[in-house]
């Protein structure tokens, strides 16, 4: 009789364990939605109430010349530090560093010369050094924060 009594027992704590299991994935599978993706250069996203969008990026020499747009609204503040927040980030990992303004074969101001005034959008480019020789720009992150908000764009 206690053979039994500890067979069903055992029955009992094993599907009080697949049942918890259960519980558990359903659970954690939720938090994934709660993930942003990243951007793809050209898309919009709205950061401390701008909205900004990376336009894409090329190299330049030892440079990667980053080209964004940002916009704000109608009622909004101007804003004169865009080029502040920003960060590149390459494929291994390393966070590039922001290099001083020079002349680049655009039609665009470089950001840090650039204000955008309420109800106005403008596009501007900022240079990064890059970490080691690359052969293109697929594969770097770029990262925009401002008041608590971020937004993230993956250049191809």
């Amino acid at each position: 009789m206690a053979t039994r009594k500890l067979i069903i027992a055992a029955l009992c704590c094993g599907l009080a364990i697949l049942l918890a299991g259960g519980i558990w994935l359903v659970a954690s599978g939720k938090d994934d939605a709660k993930t942003s993706p990243l951007l793809e250069a050209g898309q919009q996203a709205k950061v401390g109430g701008l909205g900004v969008t990376v336009l894409g990026g090329a190299l330049d020499g030892q440079d990667l010349v980053l080209t964004v747009e940002g916009v704000v609204p109608e009622g909004g503040s101007a804003v004169d530090d865009f080029e502040a927040g920003w960060s590149v980030v390459s494929p291994t990992g390393a966070k590039l560093i922001r290099a001083a303004d020079r002349e680049v074969d655009l039609d665009v101001p470089p950001c840090s010369t650039q204000p955008i005034e309420p109800g106005a959008t403008a596009q501007c480019f900022m240079l990064f050094t890059l970490d080691s020789p690359q052969s293109s720009v697929a594969g770097f992150t770029t990262v925009y924060s401002r008041d608590n908000d971020i937004a993230a764009w993956l250049l191809q």
